[in-house]
Formats: C-alpha cells, structure tokens, sequence
C-alpha cells in the first residue's frame, strides 16, 4: 500500500495455570489505507502481463488461530469476505485473504478492515506502506517496546499506556512493489518489524531470584553484628555456631521459593521471614548470653527483611537503595569502632 496506518486498543488479563501466569490479550486491529497502481505496468517488463482480474488482498498474521471471528475487508466502498490462507507467499500462508475487483483504468483505490485478534506477550506490525503509521493502546503498565523502530512518542502510566509509531519508506528500505522473490525474502521483510510486549516487571520467581543476590549481605551483616559483640563485649563465640546461624539465614531463601509457589510471594515471605527470624532469635539467646543481645539480632533482621521486601518491589531504584543500605552500614560500624584500639585489641587475645 501506499499509506496504511494500524490502530489497535488492547485489553489484557493474566491466564494461570498452576503458579505460572502469562499475559494475553484481545484487540481490534483497525487497517486502512491506501493503493496506488499507476507505476505498476511501468514498472514491469513488456513480456509481463499482469492479470488484473485475479488479484487478491492479503493479510498476513504469524498465527491465524487468533482471529477470533469472521471479518470483512472493504476496498474503494465495496465489501469483500475475508478466506482462510494469505496468498502473500513471501510471509507464508498463515493469514487471510480475500478476491477483489481492479478497474486498471482506476489507479487509487481506499481500503479498510477491522481484524478480532487474540493473542498473547506480544503484538508486531510489518512496514508494508510507503508511509506506516501504528497507534497502541492498552491498559497494561509495562510495555516492552521491541523490534526494528522504537515509537515516535509514548505515554506510560500506572493504568496503561498508548504508543505511536511512523514509519517512512526511507527508514524500512523497502519496494513497493515487485515480481517474484527477486528483490524481497521473508527473513528481510521480518526484520523490519515492530511492536510492544507485555513485559512483566517483577514475578515471584524474578523477585526470589533478586532476593538471592542479597543473601550473602544478609549473613555478613548478621556475622559482623556477632563479631561486634566478640569485639565490644569480650564474647567468644565458636565458627561452628556462626555457620549455624549463616545455614539458618540462607534457608531463608529455600522456604520463600518453596511457600512462594503455593500461597503466594507476599504470604510466603512472611512466614519465611518470621521462621528465621525466629530460628536465629531463639539460638541468639544462648549464644550471646543476654536477652537484650539477642533481641537487637532479631531486630536486625526484621529491618534487613522489611527492607529486602522493598527493593524488591522497585524495579529502576533497587540498585540505588541497596547501594544506600551498604554505605550506611558500613559508616555504622567504622563509628562504632572509630575509638578502638585494634592493636591492643590483639594483645589481649594472645
């Protein structure tokens, strides 16, 4: 075509099956456009005959099966049914098709066509017009923009977004017209497509995943609350108890992955959290030999744990706030010891 323009407003659910969950959508893709034939028999060669009175429209989708009803496609007012099966052989014979009528004393004709479509995690769209314009809208608050062009402009909110791309004939380098397979093959033209995914920002699959970077700072912030205790209050605790205590921590992780998948992530990291949280409080108090002492570790996993929960609902800060909990704790600790006398310290333990 010479211009064509898609418009398209998806409505998204998320489908489970079990504790996986996939986005899919419905939407009605609205083409329209327009064909120009006057340089058609220029362009061809004087032992080619077009034969105008079979030519076929076809549109081309990567899996018919979610065309969810009959439609119709309209060309200069007139009405034609759409059959199974592109005629399109370069994109294969996935999609429909339908037998219109050419005047080819007639060189401009207007097309038209509203498209039922399901589907799921992404929707695509092919440069095929001199001039592509495409306008997405949905109600889904992550999108993934993929594929050969990024849209022109794009309005992201928490209840859904709407992108707008524009495609000229000098950005998809492409013809407008040929004969055969000479000039265009199907890994060409699929290169230049273009659309927006239904990108998940955080499962809690991703979110355990994250949580599990974060276990070593977890079991050396506990390990050097231990040892500021050996260091400040003359303790002396033995390895094997602090390898306890690190094994109790790192379970932490099993039990979130292990609740997350039946109750839930939210649920899961509650009772994970509140199980170690307790496990350690518990030994803490035999090992440290005081209430108090056992409760600030119990206090210091509660903060670890609350703050852990949220980063791992940011997706763009998590990096910051983590970088934020480090210098903290770090700046803690050298005020702590600013005044003690490591030398000293050393003497007395030999």
């Amino acid at each position: 075509p010479q211009d064509l323009s898609y418009e398209s407003q998806i409505e998204t659910q998320l489908l489970k099956r079990g504790v996986y969950e996939t986005p899919v959508y419905t939407t009605t893709v609205m083409g329209k456009g327009s064909f120009d034939l006057s340089d058609i028999e220029q362009e061809v060669s004087t032992d080619t005959k077009i034969i105008w009175e079979k030519a076929v429209v076809s549109i081309s989708t990567t899996d018919p099966k979610g065309i969810s009803s009959m439609f119709d496609f309209t060309l200069n007012g007139q009405q034609y049914e759409m059959l199974p099966s592109s005629e399109f052989s370069i994109l294969g014979s996935t999609g429909v098709h339908g037998n219109v009528a050419i005047d080819p004393n007639q060189t401009n004709y207007q097309f038209s066509f509203e498209m039922p479509l399901k589907g799921s995690r992404e929707i695509s769209f092919l440069p095929l017009g001199e001039n592509t314009d495409v306008k997405v809208g949905s109600d889904w608050s992550a999108p993934n923009f993929t594929g050969e062009f990024l849209p022109e402009s794009r309005k992201i909110t928490e209840s859904g977004f709407e992108a707008h791309w524009s495609v000229t004939s000098y950005g998809k380098n492409l013809p407008q017209s040929w004969i055969g397979l000479a000039s265009v093959d199907n890994e060409t033209l699929l290169a230049k497509a273009f659309g927006v995914g239904l990108y998940q920002e955080v499962d809690f699959y991703t979110m355990v995943d994250r949580s599990t970077k974060y276990s070593i700072l977890f079991i050396s912030l506990t390990f050097l609350t231990f040892f500021m205790y050996e260091v400040l209050a003359g303790l002396r605790i033995h390895p094997m108890q602090y390898l306890l205590v690190g094994l109790a921590i790192a379970l932490f992780y099993l039990l979130l992955l292990s609740f997350a998948e039946i109750i839930g992530f939210l649920q899961a990291y509650l009772v994970a959290a509140s199980a170690t949280t307790i496990l350690v409080t518990g030994y803490c108090f035999s090992v440290l030999k005081a209430k108090k002492r056992a409760l600030s570790i119990a206090a210091l996993l509660s903060a670890l744990y609350g703050y852990l929960y949220t980063l791992l609902q940011m997706d763009q800060y998590s990096l910051l706030f983590g970088s934020v909990l480090l210098f903290s704790v770090l700046a803690t600790v050298m005020y702590i010891t600013r005044n003690l006398d490591w030398y000293s310290l050393n003497k007395t333990n030999t």
